[in-house]
């Protein structure tokens, strides 16, 4: 099927590869960005005064192993009429299941899925109960394997630590998961939503063991930290405009 050209006019267009917002035209010709010089006519024209005009969305925290758990949901219908074409699914599986859901889900989307693995084997297959986070259930040898395997989708682990999750292991879980991320040279992502000690305690273990290779998850956007590979240094700001534009450099590092 034959491409149309698209003309978006009239629109702001937030470009952050170079840190522009300003309303101008966009020209796709055969399903790429083209230059206003090069561009050969529209076949459909979109008037988006009044409208921004970004590049695909990230979400960069989402469960999308949909009929594989019970949170997850379908990525195509749920993400791409937002306007996301890129979700970053938070550990939905583990070691035991991830095969299916790459083969069930990843491969069969239209949009790009990248993924955490969770440490544990099951992954967060129901909410009715907990997933178990003892690390002698965690199989390194087998996470090694599925991360090098899959190392064009997986960014890493992930592990959560909240007190209702690691009960009596308390902190040890975190250590732990640490010191398995770096024996792997892989990344953690740790949702520390009522962590079993205070958040300073997390961010210092996290930024003096593993610097941008942590990423913690949490719901308080107060508390959302990022360790960025160039700055090798977590990032907290009350500007949440300007702490979402460091989340979003993070993210597309990531990503690359």
């Amino acid at each position: 099927m034959m491409k149309k050209n698209i003309l978006i006019k009239n629109g702001v267009v937030v470009d952050p590869i170079f840190k522009t917002q300003e309303q101008r035209d966009v020209y796709i010709q055969s399903g790429r960005i083209a230059s206003a010089k090069n561009f050969t006519g529209a076949d459909i024209v979109i008037d988006a005064s009044g409208n921004l005009v970004v590049p695909g969305l990230i979400d960069f925290h989402s469960h999308v192993f949909a009929d594989g758990t019970e949170i997850g949901i379908e990525p195509d219908l749920s993400f791409i009429p937002q306007g996301v074409t890129t979700a970053v699914d938070a550990g939905s599986t583990g070691i035991a299941n991830f095969e299916c859901f790459k083969k069930d889900v990843i491969q069969r989307s239209k949009m790009r899925i990248k993924a955490f693995v969770n440490l544990c084997p099951a992954g967060l297959a129901t909410m009715k109960y907990h997933e178990n986070v003892e690390p002698s259930c965690w199989d390194v040898g087998r996470l090694r394997d599925v991360l090098t395997e899959h190392h064009d989708i997986l960014l890493g682990l992930k592990i959560r630590i909240s007190k209702e999750i690691v009960g009596d292991l308390g902190i040890n879980v975190l250590k732990q998961a640490v010191n398995v991320a770096e024996k792997l040279g892989t990344r953690l992502a740790v949702h520390v939503t009522n962590p079993p000690e205070a958040m300073e305690t997390v961010v210092k273990l996290c930024v003096l063991t593993m610097f941008w290779r942590i990423v913690i998850m949490v719901q308080d956007i107060r508390f959302w930290i990022i360790m960025a590979k160039c700055s090798q240094r977590f990032v907290r700001r009350k500007n949440a405009a300007l702490l979402l534009m460091r989340l979003m450099e993070a993210i597309i590092g990531h990503l690359k």
